[in-house]
């Protein structure tokens, strides 16, 4: 795995103290944060931040990354499930520090929240900052709209160079260890051809 370039390659913002309330008896009943890296990167954590309103230990939110808003189980290329401890907002990872996921530079992912049961009440916290849409789906993802906040989410990972710049780095260094190379055995000798 490549060396981490730069940490939290997306980030909606720090967590407000209020949210998009989730739940399946009123719209929306999923939310979604669309996201596009400029560069390709293996993200090895992703975050949200959450909070539970009404629900037992374990309901919360199933979370899944997908590649199509309006296929969105079928098209999930990592699935979670975050189940918030109290109504105070906090921040809930995925880690899978073993198997990153692979995020392509300009293709836009989705990241969608579910309630994992239908008595669980819960709120995705909404960021301050812009730049990044946020949508709710009142009919499980037949139909989006634009909500008027972005999400609080957050991703970590890694930057890995395209094939054309790694090549252009290699030679970079091979023109500098031949250049370095040759210098040590051609040194300067002082005097040298002087009469």
């Amino acid at each position: 795995m490549p060396a981490r370039c730069m940490a939290w390659l997306f980030d909606g913002g720090q967590p407000q103290h209020a949210g998009v309330v989730v739940r399946d008896v009123a719209p929306p009943v999923w939310v979604a944060a669309p996201i596009v890296l400029s560069s390709s990167a293996d993200i090895t954590q992703i975050g949200v931040a959450a909070a539970k309103a009404v629900g037992w230990a374990g309901m919360g939110y199933q979370v899944y990354l997908a590649t199509d808003l309006w296929n969105v189980k079928s098209s999930a290329i990592a699935t979670w499930t975050v189940s918030p401890s109290n109504p105070i907002f906090q921040y809930y990872y995925y880690y899978k520090p073993n198997s990153p996921v692979r995020l392509e530079g300009g293709k836009a992912y989705f990241l969608v929240f579910t309630p994992n049961s239908n008595n669980f009440s819960g709120s995705i916290s909404w960021s301050a900052s812009s730049g990044y849409l946020a949508l709710g789906t009142p009919d499980y993802g037949t139909s989006w709209s634009k909500l008027a906040r972005p999400l609080c989410i957050r991703i970590d990972g890694n930057y890995v160079p395209e094939p054309s710049c790694a090549v252009c780095i290699l030679v970079g260094i091979l023109a500098l260890t031949v250049s370095f190379a040759g210098k040590q055995h051609c040194g300067f000798q002082p005097g040298a051809g002087q009469e």
